[in-house]
């Protein structure tokens, strides 16, 4: 089989150092395959020759440089030599690591740096990081974890592989990636392109680190599409409130689920709640609390039911926290088995919890969108619109008080008259 084989000399000409030169960089290449390194040698970008991959000139420092590339070379086309005699087939970074001298030990780990999956683990060791000072949710780390498990089926199911190199990634595999996720109903459009976020924010690590030569979804478009997100209504969500649920689990998932019915929380809001959270207002418990997602004040009135959970739970959970919260994707699984057993053909996620609090518990029962936006914590009231879309229940009670009030009676009369 042909086997190409390059070496390459070039500058960066964007990164000028303080001293007015920029070193000169090493590309080698096979089959298509590359890896660049830099050199010690630094140059004038001024004097660099771009074609010929040399400096410029006749003086004894420019012969000496152009002396220097042509060592060079030869060494590393001498160590891909030897090591064409040993081995079938021979990698850019064998070549490279073999004329810098780094042993097989660190060869090794270093081509173990060069995978797509120690990429995902570098990624995920951040947000762990971010999340342990309070920047993130555990729900965040918990989505480049599930990515990164995805990944791996992937790679195990299409491509027979346990790891692959970063420099492999392609358009073509992306595509592939895609198509992975949605097939046999995996997920849906929007669930997808969330994981192909992640999977782009790996890549993009690798790229602006200088180990990707180019950013391989330079081309690809992630998008979205606009959901309908129905809330519940109030005789589904009665369903829920008397269901009896024989596990203990799925009983605190449903209390948990109400509670944030009630308030209008998130479940990243409602796992940090804690005593703390309150503050009293005319007599009355009120949940005073910045978002977390947005740090946006949030200003609620404690009603009886959310009461009666807090009381339920008292001094029952562990590190000052009230509510017995599990991971927000356990919450999702328990609350399709709760949607199943109380008849409901919705799509429950705690975050409908959320939308039955703008809709069905406030705005159909005649609270202002201004107030929901308020205890909901938005800064813009077009969010608020967006969670709070009319139900056909809110248009009929409107219409009916419009009728009662008789506030078409004149221009009915005057369309008798005419006719």
């Amino acid at each position: 089989m042909k086997c190409t084989f390059k070496i390459l000399f070039y500058i960066k000409k964007n990164e000028v150092k303080k001293n007015g030169k920029c070193s000169v960089m090493i590309r080698i290449t096979i089959n298509g395959n590359n890896k660049q390194f830099c050199s010690s040698i630094e140059i004038e970008p001024a004097s660099w020759d771009t074609k010929n991959g040399k400096t410029t000139g006749k003086t004894k420092e420019t012969k000496l440089i152009n002396e220097t590339l042509e060592s060079i070379k030869s060494s590393i086309h001498y160590h891909y030599m030897q090591l064409r005699m040993i081995h079938n087939t021979v990698t850019a970074i064998q070549v490279k690591n073999a004329y810098l001298g780094i042993e097989e030990k660190e060869q090794s780990l270093q081509e173990e740096k060069e995978t797509l999956l120690y990429y995902f683990d570098f990624i995920i060791g951040l947000q762990k990081k971010r999340f342990e000072i309070g920047d993130i949710t555990l729900e965040t780390v918990e989505k480049y974890e599930y990515s990164k498990s995805y990944m791996i089926a992937f790679l195990a199911d299409e491509y027979k592989l346990t790891n692959i190199s970063i420099h492999k990634i392609d358009y073509e595999f992306i595509i592939n990636y895609r198509i992975y996720l949605r097939k046999d109903d995996k997920m849906g459009h929007n669930q997808a392109s969330k994981y192909m976020q992640k999977f782009k924010k790996v890549t993009r690590f690798a790229y602006d680190n200088g180990v990707l030569l180019k950013n391989p979804f330079g081309r690809f478009e992630i998008t979205f599409t606009e959901t309908i997100k129905l809330p519940l209504e109030e005789n589904e969500l009665i369903s829920i409130i008397g269901k009896t649920f024989k596990t203990e689990r799925l009983a605190q998932v449903r209390d948990v689920f109400v509670f944030c019915c009630f308030t209008g929380l998130s479940y990243c809001d409602a796992f940090k709640l804690d005593e703390n959270s309150f503050t009293e207002y005319c007599g009355e418990k009120w949940i005073n609390t910045p978002r977390k997602k947005t740090a946006n004040p949030s200003l609620i009135p404690v009603l009886e039911i959310p009461k009666l959970i807090l009381e339920k739970y008292r001094d029952k959970q562990k590190k000052g926290k009230l509510l017995p919260i599990l991971t927000c994707q356990k919450m999702n699984d328990y609350l399709k088995e709760i949607a199943d057993f109380c008849g409901i053909n919705k799509n429950l996620t705690t975050h409908t919890a959320r939308h039955t609090f703008a809709t069905t518990i406030t705005l159909e029962k005649g609270v202002p969108i201004e107030t929901v936006q308020k205890m909901l914590g938005h800064k813009n009231i077009k969010t608020t619109a967006v969670y709070a879309k009319l139900t056909k229940n809110r248009i009929k009670q409107d219409m009916m008080e419009m009728l009662e009030n008789k506030s078409l009676e004149s221009l009915e009369n005057s369309f008798k008259r005419s006719q």
